[in-house]
C-alpha cells in the first residue's frame, strides 16, 4: 500500500470513528433523557403509591370508626328492646290522653275518699 493510499485509509478510519463517535454521543443523550424520563415517572409513581398508602391509612381509621359506631348502635337497639320490654311487662303507657284520664279518675277517686272521710 502506497503512502496516499495508507493516508486515505487512515482519514477514512479517523473520519469512520469521528462518524461513530457522534452517533454514540446522541444515542447515548438519547439515553440519558429516556433514564430522566423513566426517573420522572419512577417519582410520580412514588407520589402516588405515598397517596394511596395515606388513603388508605385513613379508610382503615374510618372502617374501625364504623365498627365502634355499628356497635354502639347494636347496644343502643339492645337497650332500647330490653326497655320497651320491660315497659311492656310493668303495664306503663306512655299515651297522654289515657295519663290525663287516669289523672282525672284518681283525682276524682281522692275527692270522693276525703268527703267519705268527713261524714
Amino acid at each position: 500500500m502506497n503512502r496516499q493510499h495508507k493516508t486515505a485509509v487512515s482519514i477514512f478510519l479517523v473520519d469512520l470513528a469521528h462518524d461513530n463517535s457522534k452517533c454514540s454521543m446522541s444515542l447515548i443523550r438519547q439515553e440519558i433523557e429516556e433514564i430522566k424520563n423513566f426517573n420522572a415517572t419512577l417519582e410520580a409513581t412514588l407520589s402516588s403509591l405515598t397517596t394511596i398508602s395515606d388513603n388508605l391509612s385513613v379508610f382503615a381509621n374510618n372502617l374501625d370508626s364504623s365498627k365502634k359506631l355499628s356497635n354502639i348502635y347494636t347496644d343502643i337497639y339492645d337497650h332500647d328492646r330490653r326497655l320497651q320490654q320491660n315497659i311492656n311487662n310493668i303495664g306503663i303507657c306512655f299515651d297522654e290522653r289515657k295519663l290525663d284520664k287516669d289523672i282525672k279518675d284518681l283525682e276524682q277517686q281522692i275527692e270522693s275518699l276525703k268527703s267519705q272521710l268527713s261524714k
